[in-house]
């Protein structure tokens, strides 16, 4: 049975969060600062800016930034996006191709050795970690990478660094011509976001808490993300922020595609 005052004891939380998971998602904003600020300052060779198809390997939560993009920025987009979560890279790829590689940890397995394999492929690599192996073979071989450092993410967990992992590759790949962005968006997108942060934040009582309300409501519930257009992206966000915070089942779907698969399936459910 759900405590139902809990999510309004600062005290109970804290005794859980032994991670201090909530500090980084209070500073997800700060994040996205920082690493808009950082990538702006990134200098890309020229050839870069020269591309017919973007390829972007990442695993898990590096990759949101890209399924974000791909639905924000779709009628902005001036090459294809693809996102390729495997160890080899498609034979597609070529030397007209973008590739990013992103790896929060830089260590992630299959992004390594993707990154590997496509150098064969094209000279137009890029990378996006916080250190680990990755940083290093990208600057030992001389290619561009924003290596940042995860100082408002003091849990630690690459998945509570969302900030990094969708702005860093905003900011990457609006820089170097895939879509416009600029910089007073950006400010209008972190003011919104800290006004949203004060609505949902611990200190907020239920009463007035949308974010809690939603989460008592949703308790011993399986989550079924719906969504359209531009904001499929963060339909994919959310449901991968259930399954590896909350360790909880969820499934996302897509309108209209739905209307051909799922409403039949729900006819004997």
């Amino acid at each position: 049975m759900i405590d139902k005052g809990i999510l309004d004891d600062k005290k109970k939380i804290t005794a859980q969060d032994e991670d201090n998971m909530l500090a980084s998602v209070d500073s997800i904003p700060e994040q996205a600062e920082q690493a808009w600020s950082e990538t702006q300052a990134i200098e890309f060779p020229g050839h870069y800016r020269s591309f017919n198809k973007v390829v972007a390997c990442g695993m898990g939560g590096s990759h949101l930034g890209t399924d974000i993009i791909k639905a924000l920025f779709k009628r902005q987009l001036t090459a294809p996006l693809l996102i390729f979560s495997h160890y080899e890279p498609p034979h597609y790829v070529d030397a007209s191709t973008l590739v990013l590689l992103s790896s929060y940890s830089g260590n992630t397995e299959e992004t390594l050795a993707f990154g590997d394999s496509v150098k064969t492929k094209t000279k137009k690599i890029m990378g996006i970690c916080s250190g680990g192996k990755l940083a290093g073979l990208l600057k030992e071989q001389g290619y561009p990478v924003y290596d940042f450092d995860p100082k408002h993410n003091p849990c630690g967990q690459p998945r509570i660094g969302l900030g990094y992992a969708i702005v860093g590759q905003i900011g990457m790949f609006s820089k170097l011509g895939l879509f416009t962005m600029d910089t007073s968006e950006v400010r209008k997108t972190l003011t919104q976001s800290k006004s949203l942060k004060k609505q949902w934040s611990l200190e907020q009582k239920t009463q007035h808490n949308q974010a809690k309300q939603y989460a008592y409501s949703l308790h011993e519930k399986i989550i079924v993300f719906v969504s359209a257009e531009f904001l499929f992206g963060n339909a994919h966000t959310a449901r991968n922020q259930l399954h590896e915070n909350a360790k909880q089942f969820g499934d996302m779907f897509e309108i209209p595609e739905l209307n051909h698969h799922l409403l039949e399936g729900l006819r004997f459910p």
